[in-house]
């Protein structure tokens, strides 16, 4: 083990030979193992290291990698955590305080303010991105054509892993037109509530036409309407899911549910007329 506390007095070694501990760091300017300090983390490499070490004998401090965040002030001694689903890496911690993926040293999560949402695939302002080839995914450009560089059998495990090793980070981002956000990926409702893990089709019925933050989740359309796949422009009803649209019943038809329209406007009986 390197000696990185020793001290001489003539010819007398004083103290003892003592690794830093795991989440410390000792370099050449420094007498006494330090705290790397928060959003950092410690590395064994003295200089150019790009990832976190939870070793002992660690020789200097880095910014945690993009993805990342450390809040301890003390030893790091578990490294920077990844930023997990439903928020982005922030300075301050404040819900939907994102910073940019690709910046470094982040200090807190936060979670992604209402309406919008992140999860692996979410990945954006990041030089990488999984790219399908030879029937595997991989890293373009940087990894694009590289025999020797791992390839994912799916797209969701290649972003996975451009969050995972730091390389890039997950960004709160809007679900679309004809979406909310939802709490995880297995959910059929849209809370709005902050932290949303996913983007979930408007259930049938519902609708929203909102392109950016979806804080009010999907829609009903309202008595005498019904909703449409189309954005603008649409004449008939529809029942499927992810309606962008909501128009009054066509000609002929009706409907008095204030609710979730599932089963769209319904045309007239024998015998019946329509009523304002």
């Amino acid at each position: 083990m390197q000696c990185l506390c020793c001290w001489i007095r003539g010819s007398a070694l004083i103290g003892k030979c003592v690794a830093c501990d795991a989440g410390k760091f000792k370099n050449a300017g420094n007498t006494d193992c330090s705290n790397p300090g928060v959003g950092r983390c410690v590395a064994t490499a003295a200089t150019g290291a790009t990832s976190c070490s939870t070793s002992a004998a660690s020789k200097s401090a880095i910014d945690c990698p993009a993805g990342t965040y450390s809040n301890d002030a003390g030893a790091v001694s578990i490294g920077c955590t990844t930023v997990p689903a439903g928020s982005c890496a922030s300075m301050t911690g404040t819900v939907g305080d994102c910073i940019n993926t690709a910046i470094k040293g982040a200090k807190f999560a936060a979670l992604c303010a209402s309406g919008t949402y992140s999860n692996p695939t979410t990945i954006s302002s990041c030089q990488y991105k999984c790219m399908s080839g030879d029937y595997k995914w991989e890293w373009d450009p940087a990894f694009r054509n590289c025999n020797t560089c791992r390839r994912y059998n799916t797209e969701a495990l290649c972003n996975d892993a451009l969050v995972t090793s730091g390389v890039c980070g997950i960004a709160c981002v809007n679900p679309g037109v004809g979406k909310c956000v939802a709490a995880t990926a297995e959910a059929t409702v849209c809370p709005n509530a902050a932290g949303a893990q996913a983007a979930l089709s408007c259930p049938a019925g519902t609708y929203s036409n909102v392109s950016g933050a979806v804080t009010a989740g999907c829609l009903n359309p309202g008595v005498g309407r019904c909703v449409a796949t189309a954005a603008t422009g649409a004449t008939s009803c529809s029942t499927s899911a992810a309606s962008k649209s909501a128009i009054d019943c066509p000609a002929g038809t009706y409907s008095n549910v204030s609710g979730a329209v599932t089963a769209g406007c319904l045309g007239l009986g024998l015998g019946l007329g329509l009523v304002e």
